[in-house]
């Protein structure tokens, strides 16, 4: 990653500030590990006030609303801060469809101020409706990116290598292939 971006977590935090593990569910007998599988680059915003606006708006013209269903609380670290998830709402997270329905659904974590620039940092995850069994990271996180993309000011740029697969004997991130969109804004 470029020197002049912020470190960025791994990993999805669970309410103890640990490595989330999917509602402590199993592929294959392993844990899942929850990764960190998106980071946002706001380049044009003046305030974390103003850059939240533009990140609500952006998911809500993306088919990303605010949605209860989603257990919370999360957390998420950029530099040397532990975020609290966005939206912030007990319960809730931005998700293409209700819980009831399967979703793509994510939390991000930020804005977090570095040399005039905000920052977030997101996991994007797909789950079955009602029970919320683990589909997908990268599906959710592409269909994320691609909404977002199409329909917003916030723009794919590429990807941040995040070495955060893990796939041994007991544990496992699914089908995440190791890597963060990187998405930016830059009007």
């Amino acid at each position: 990653m470029k020197t002049d971006y912020p470190e960025f977590g791994k990993w999805l935090l669970d309410r103890n500030k640990n490595p989330s593990r999917w509602l402590n569910r199993k592929i294959d007998g392993k844990v899942i590990w929850e990764p960190i599988n998106i980071i946002i680059k706001d380049n044009i915003s003046k305030s974390p006030e103003d850059s939240k606006s533009l990140l609500y708006y952006s998911l809500g013209k993306a088919g990303f609303k605010i949605r209860w269903g989603h257990i919370t609380p999360r957390y998420g670290i950029i530099g040397e801060n532990c975020y609290k998830f966005l939206p912030g709402k007990f319960f809730h997270a931005f998700s293409d469809k209700i819980w009831l329905k399967e979703n793509n659904h994510v939390r991000f974590f930020g804005p977090h101020f570095k040399d005039g620039k905000y920052y977030y940092s997101g996991a994007a995850s797909r789950e079955t409706a009602f029970t919320h069994k683990y589909i997908s990271f990268n599906s959710a996180r592409d269909k994320l990116s691609l909404m977002l993309n199409e329909k917003s000011e916030i723009k794919i740029t590429g990807f941040v290598e995040m070495r955060n697969v893990i796939n041994n004997e007991s544990e496992i991130t699914g089908d995440h292939d190791g890597k963060a969109e990187l998405l930016e804004v830059n009007k």
